[in-house]
């Protein structure tokens, strides 16, 4: 099940809350570690990227080879729940605005079943996700659809 929230006054919710993603994924990304092999078929498919270096970050993207630092906050996003899960181990919401359908479709997969809550304010989630969501600590939503509507009439 897909814990979500809908305001933002809910990263208050938990003990760690990741707001910026950008800036959480600076911390984790320095640690060699991090770039298990589920890592990095995360970033291949996300951002259809392929981890060249883990010590120095380097990915060969679609339009050359840069750092991880420019990967998509979406791909960013899920690296960052992932690390919530392995050194963390503590309840967290996660900002997931900025995550894009292959991100959230990946997301999704991360934190289902996990002690991971997201903050989702928009309603642009992939017809392809067919989870069973908690809205708000509270109603449970069977579909995707269903959760569409319901954000719809929250926001």
């Amino acid at each position: 099940m897909i814990k979500l929230y809908t305001h933002w006054e809910d990263l208050n919710r938990a003990p760690y809350s990741i707001l910026s993603n950008e800036a959480a994924f600076k911390g984790f990304c320095r640690r060699p570690e991090v770039y298990t092999d589920y890592v990095r078929e995360v970033i291949k498919r996300v951002d259809s990227g392929i981890l060249l270096d883990v010590n120095t970050g380097l990915v060969k993207m679609p339009r050359g080879v840069t750092t991880v630092k420019e990967l998509s906050t979406g791909c960013k996003t899920v690296i960052n729940a992932i690390c919530c899960i392995r050194f963390n181990n503590t309840p967290a919401v996660i900002n997931a605005n900025e995550c894009g359908r292959k991100a959230l479709i990946e997301l999704f997969k991360v934190v289902d079943n996990q002690d991971i809550s997201l903050l989702l304010m928009n309603t642009d989630i992939p017809k392809e996700l067919y989870w069973r969501f908690t809205l708000n600590n509270g109603q449970e939503v069977e579909d995707c659809f269903s959760l569409r509507y319901r954000l719809a009439e929250i926001s």
